[in-house]
């Protein structure tokens, strides 16, 4: 892990309508961590993480409730955003090779509404993987995955973010899994 400060929260407190779900929360996070946030449901995790997307810069996200192109086919979800920070081609070889890590290279060209819910969720983290940003945040990313898959891609993420400049915030009711790729764990209490 880097010494590298990627971002700083420092005290911040969100709410929801009355219900206050963080509070005086910090957090620092630095280069090459993968940092961990087990809670139960409706502690403000995917708040937390919807806020770190609108306020800061370079961040890739695999939402929790996938937001797919259901019409497009896997590579045109994953290239659309790339071609944006890309060139074409540039573009092509990272959306191949995400599409092929989380095994979806002979299902690349079909409509995402012939997928199965956890195809669905492999082209989303397709998708986050391949966009060029120092954060990925990582939202159950796993949920819909078998155990033998589970194992797979929490070991494609350790890799990944161990070899790049990012950093990895990753949500997750599983905290055996989260053990076994992240630096550190914060565990949230309900409010």
């Amino acid at each position: 892990m880097s010494d590298k400060l990627i971002y700083s929260i420092k005290n911040l407190t969100l709410k929801n309508g009355d219900k206050t779900l963080l509070e005086n929360f910090t957090l620092e996070i630095f280069q090459n961590q993968i940092i961990g946030i087990f809670a139960p449901t409706g502690t403000g995790k995917t708040t937390l993480l919807n806020y770190i997307s609108e306020n800061f810069q370079s961040v890739s996200y695999a939402y929790q409730d996938l937001r797919l192109l259901n019409l497009f086919s896997p590579f045109k979800n994953v290239i659309l955003p790339l071609e944006k920070k890309l060139s074409k081609s540039e573009a092509k070889v990272k959306a191949e090779k995400w599409l092929n890590d989380f095994e979806l290279s002979d299902k690349k060209f079909l409509s995402c509404e012939k997928l199965s819910g956890g195809e669905k969720q492999r082209v989303c983290l397709a998708r986050a993987f391949a966009y060029p940003a120092e954060l990925l945040l990582l939202d159950e990313p796993f949920s819909s995955q078998d155990q033998e898959k589970k194992e797979k891609f929490l070991n494609i993420t350790k890799e990944f973010i161990k070899k790049s400049e990012s950093a990895c915030l990753i949500v997750s009711h599983d905290k055996k899994n989260l053990e076994k790729i992240c630096h550190k764990i914060l565990e949230l209490s309900a409010p």
